[in-house]
Order: C-alpha cells, then structure tokens, then sequence
C-alpha cells in the first residue's frame, strides 16, 4: 500500500529520541520568564522617504512612525524592568536544576557514543525514502523539520491611508483627499 496517509508517518529512531532530549536540555539556561523582546518593524527609517516633505502624505506618516516609535519606548522599557526583576528574583534551586541537567546531558552523549558504536541511525538514514522531496512536501519526513523557536520579527513598516467615517472612499477620491 503506498499511500499518502502511510507518508505522513514521522518516525523517529532511538538516535533520533536521544538527540532531540540532548538539544532540548543544552538550550536550558535557567529560569527565566517567557518574555518577547520588542522590535520595531523593517523599514521604518526608510518608509518616511517615499513622501514629498511638508505634503499630506509625510505629516501623516511622519506622525505614525513617532507614536510607533514612542510605543518601542514604553514596551523596551516594561521588558527591561521584567528582566530585571526576573534576574533579581533568583529563584531558589536553579543552580542545583542547571548541575543536574549538566550531569543528564554527560550521561546522555555517553549513551549516543554508545548507540552510535553499536551502529545507530537515525530514522532518516533507515529510511531514506522518507526524505523529503524537492517539492517541500509536507507529507514526506525530514530530519530538519524539528520544531525551532519562535521569533518576534515584525513585518515591515507600511501605513494604510484610511478615512473614518466616509463611507462614499473609492480609490480615485482616497487618492485625491490625501491630495487636498
């Protein structure tokens, strides 16, 4: 039977279980909240340049950027107090948790060295024609599909003129009432 819904199956073999722990453990640390750093988004300082000065279109957009900036501020300035508090907080035993997980990570690539002797493989190489296809199907497996943290990154900085209120906009008189 060869079909897609046997394809989707994402293996893993011992090797494969061992490593994702190893990764897991090494990014650990220590305790610290959960906090997303604050960006400001892609071509903010460039944005403005599209805008003949003193028109419309420049005041509108110069006076959004500051408040997106003004806004970066306040958020900066909230994260780096939570990172302080979290800091000075220290909760008790994360030296002991950090020494153990160390001792854990040792006797796990010990484990590896053992497996990888004995002739471990991953699940990949097993079963090469579970590799994934040029294509980027999403149904075949693939080794590099491992879940990968999450970055805060903002979209570039863009600004939708919009008139409240007006109910009668179409493009043309959009156009000309940012030309007024």
């Amino acid at each position: 039977m060869n079909s897609s819904y046997h394809r989707s199956f994402t293996g893993q073999s011992a090797l494969d279980v061992l490593r994702e722990k190893l990764r897991t453990l090494r990014e650990y640390k220590g305790e610290h909240p959960e906090l997303v750093k604050p960006t400001l988004p892609e071509g903010l300082d460039t944005y403005l340049e599209r805008f003949e000065t003193g028109s419309y279109k420049h005041w509108v957009v110069s006076n959004s950027i500051r408040e997106e900036r003004k806004t970066f501020r306040k958020s900066m300035k909230d994260y780096n107090k939570k990172m302080l508090e979290a800091e000075a907080k220290d909760s008790p035993g994360v030296a002991e948790k950090l020494e153990a997980i160390q001792e854990m990570v040792a006797k796990l690539e010990e484990i590896e060295r053992s497996l990888l002797e004995k002739g471990a493989k991953t699940f990949e190489e097993l079963h090469p024609e579970y590799r994934q296809t040029p294509s980027g199907n999403p149904l075949v497996y693939t080794s590099n599909q491992l879940p990968t943290a999450v970055s805060e990154k903002k979209a570039p900085y863009e600004y939708v003129f919009s008139f409240q209120k007006a109910n009668d906009v179409t493009k043309a008189r959009r156009d000309a009432y940012i030309e007024l």
